[in-house]
Parts: structure tokens; C-alpha cells; sequence
């Protein structure tokens, strides 16, 4: 500490500055088994189809003024460190990668509420139809139909490569899911044939190309088609919820969805017809 306060003390001599007063604080440890990191790296490696290890670092950072708080900086294989260097910037691909696994990790450790009703929004029939007539034959359409077809999450969508859709056996099977678990989901026969309209589908790469397909334009598709308060993952409420509608039963949605519990599903109770009904007549005496 002392070399860096002389260095600091000759720079400051020759701008007519002077230190006037030094606190020197010890610096931030996270370990890399705690819950922030541990869940920071799962979703980077899941995001990146990578198995990185994190990397520690001193210094001070702001993160020590919380009281449960890691500073985490990513930098993926293959990219130069760019951090505080002369003209530091980052690449917008970067910068999206980087939110979107801070996103998902901020969802990941988030606690909600049990007294807050879960939010359910999901397109009628007119709705769905107006979405896909004004989306034009491009990756969004695909992730839509996608989502509408299979319930899957974005991002289990999007690091799909072409090995993990079965033509064969019209399943595609997901590696690891957000709970951690593997599972397959059978394609219907409308997405299938979206699915074989791509020329190219080499084995290890993803069916979409950047991890980061512009949800600015799927937000701006849903201004122009005048759908109201719905989100992306409004997409996966709406395949959950046309099924409940339709009497498939919540534990065969709860597999699709690939819901540790049941209780996740049972939101969407509410949608189905009364089976009650159905059941006592099928005993006739």
C-alpha cells in the first residue's frame, strides 16, 4: 500500500494536487462456493455451454458497502479484457450476454411472495393468429411458434443447437433446464415444419444463431399487432393455459413445463373444465 500511496504522492506533485488523508480498507472475498456465485456461474456455463471456473481478484469495489453483495465481471473465452484500460469499452453482443445472465440470476435468487398472486396473460386464438400473420419468416417467428408449441423457456430455446432436436422421433431434448434436470418435449407437427424449412442445420450449431435474438422487436411487434400487457414469457403462460383450457390434465402440463412441483402448475387450475363432473357420470348405476 505504501509504494502505490508514494506513486500516487509524485503524480499528484506534478498537478499541483496533495493527498490529504488515506483510508485503506481490506479487500472484498466472495468464495466461489457461496449461493451469488455458485448461481452467477451455473447460469453462465448454461447461457455459454461452457464449464468455467470463476476467478478471484483484489482490489476495492463498491460491492463490499452491501452487506450480501459479489462483484462479478464477465469476460467470456476468447474476448479480450477490456476493464479499465485506455478507451475501454465493451461490444454490444457483449453487453447483452452479459445482462442476460445477470438477469437470470437476479430471477434465480429472487424469493416472491406467496401472498402475491402469480401473474397468468396468455393470447386468445385472434390474438396469436394477428402476432404470427404480421411476423414475417425470420428467427422471432420461429422462437414464437416455438414457444406457443412447446412452452419452453427463452432461454432453453435459445441455446438449442440442431443435435437436440430428434427429426426422427419429433422430440427435442433439452440438456439442462432451469431446475437443473433434463427432459424432452414432443414437436407438433406445425412447428416440425417450420423446423425443416432451415436450410442449414449443421449438428453443433444453435437453431439460433446469436444467443440474443432483439426481444426489442418482439416488443415491437406486439405494439404494432395492439396486444396489451404481454411479455415473452407470456408465450409459455399461453401454451400452459390452452392446454388447461383443452382438459389436459395439470401433470402432464407440469411435465411439459418441466415444474419440479405441482403446486407451480395448479395456477393454471382454474382454466379447466370441471372434470368432477366427468367423473362421477362414468359410474352409472
Amino acid at each position: 500500500a505504501e509504494s502505490i500511496l508514494d506513486s500516487l504522492d509524485r503524480a499528484y506533485g506534478g498537478i499541483s494536487f496533495s493527498r490529504v488523508g488515506q483510508v485503506i480498507k481490506p479487500g472484498h472475498f466472495m468464495p466461489a462456493d457461496s449461493e451469488l456465485v455458485s448461481t452467477l456461474m451455473r447460469v453462465y456455463n448454461r447461457i455459454n455451454q461452457s464449464n468455467a471456473k470463476p476467478l478471484t481478484m483484489g482490489g476495492g469495489t463498491y460491492a463490499r458497502e452491501l452487506p450480501n453483495a459479489v462483484a462479478f465481471g464477465i469476460v467470456r473465452e476468447g474476448r479480450d479484457n477490456l476493464c479499465h484500460v485506455p478507451d475501454e469499452y465493451i461490444a454490444i453482443d457483449d453487453l447483452l450476454f452479459n445482462t442476460e445472465v445477470m438477469a437470470e440470476a437476479i430471477k434465480l435468487n429472487i424469493k416472491l411472495s406467496k401472498k402475491v398472486p402469480a401473474r397468468i396473460r396468455y393470447l386468445t386464438d385472434e390474438e396469436a393468429q394477428k402476432l404470427l400473420t404480421n411476423c414475417k419468416k425470420s428467427l422471432l417467428r420461429l422462437l414464437i411458434i416455438m414457444a406457443l408449441s412447446t412452452g419452453m423457456r427463452k432461454m432453453e430455446m435459445l441455446s438449442l443447437t440442431w443435435q437436440n432436436i430428434d427429426f426422427k422421433s419429433k422430440l427435442i431434448h433439452i440438456e439442462e433446464s432451469k431446475n437443473g434436470e433434463r427432459r424432452s418435449i414432443p414437436i407438433s407437427d406445425s412447428l416440425l415444419n417450420e423446423l425443416k424449412e432451415i436450410e442449414e442445420r449443421n449438428s453443433n450449431e444453435r437453431v439460433f444463431k446469436s444467443l440474443h435474438v432483439p426481444m426489442f422487436h418482439f416488443k415491437k411487434l406486439v405494439e404494432k399487432c395492439e396486444i396489451k400487457n404481454f411479455h415473452f414469457h407470456d408465450l409459455r403462460h399461453t401454451f400452459a393455459s390452452w392446454l388447461a383450457i383443452k382438459g389436459v390434465s395439470l401433470y402432464t402440463i407440469k411435465e411439459l413445463l418441466g415444474h419440479k412441483s405441482i403446486l407451480m402448475t395448479q395456477r393454471y387450475a382454474h382454466l379447466s373444465p370441471d372434470s368432477r363432473q366427468n367423473a362421477v357420470n362414468m359410474i352409472q348405476l
